[in-house]
């Protein structure tokens, strides 16, 4: 073959080689002209790690996306424990509609952010309810989530769910998120312990309302 030829020649299969074909076809090109591609290794999901929903009476409700595709998911507080130095709630977490897709979880609470003022306040909102006790803003609650849920979520195992309350018509959502936020506060002040399993105590009694 003439220099002319094997410079059109070379010109062809580069332009070839540069276009946007398939994997398949790409292989099959390399393979005629004996040449080694190595093909690009797909690259792994990123877990899901956080989520976000509001808590409306005892439950915390929201929706989360997995690959691109979106599903509700709720979080029913049904109890309240000191675990360690760490308070520690135990509910039902559901994913997508029918109870198969419930799974019995424990959250910790990882952290929160104060509410600097209430702009709904309720008939709750009396002596009974001391003064002292001012609701967050924000709740963070880390979901150790069994390996079924875990699975079918793409989620880490732990899994950080942001809480916020529901703005209107909740004073049980209210009176929870104020106890939590107190306990915690005792918790982090080393408070008596027979005042904390007092506070305790009070939150399992909301918990264990369905109003």
């Amino acid at each position: 073959m003439s220099k002319k030829g094997r410079t059109l020649l070379t010109f062809l299969l580069a332009q070839l080689l540069i276009l946007p074909i398939s994997p398949t076809a790409a292989f099959q090109v390399s393979t005629s002209l004996g040449v080694r591609v190595k093909r690009a290794a797909p690259s792994p999901l990123e877990p899901l790690r956080v989520i976000n929903g509001q808590m409306q009476g005892r439950t915390v409700g929201g929706e989360f996306v997995r690959n691109g595709n979106p599903t509700n998911f709720s979080l029913t507080i049904t109890k309240a424990e000191i675990v360690g130095s760490k308070l520690e709630l135990r509910g039902d977490f559901r994913t997508g509609p029918g109870s198969r897709n419930t799974q019995s979880v424990r959250a910790k609470i990882a952290g929160s952010m104060a509410m600097a003022a209430n702009p709904w306040p309720h008939a709750s909102d009396n002596d009974a309810t001391p003064a002292n006790i001012s609701g967050c803003g924000v709740l963070f609650l880390n979901l150790d989530l069994p390996p079924q849920s875990r699975a079918a979520m793409g989620a880490a195992r732990s899994l950080q769910v942001g809480v916020v309350l529901a703005p209107l018509e909740n004073n049980l959502g209210e009176d929870i998120n104020k106890r939590i936020c107190a306990i915690v506060g005792m918790l982090d002040s080393k408070s008596d312990p027979n005042q904390l399993s007092e506070a305790v105590g009070e939150l399992n009694r909301l918990l264990g309302q369905t109003r």
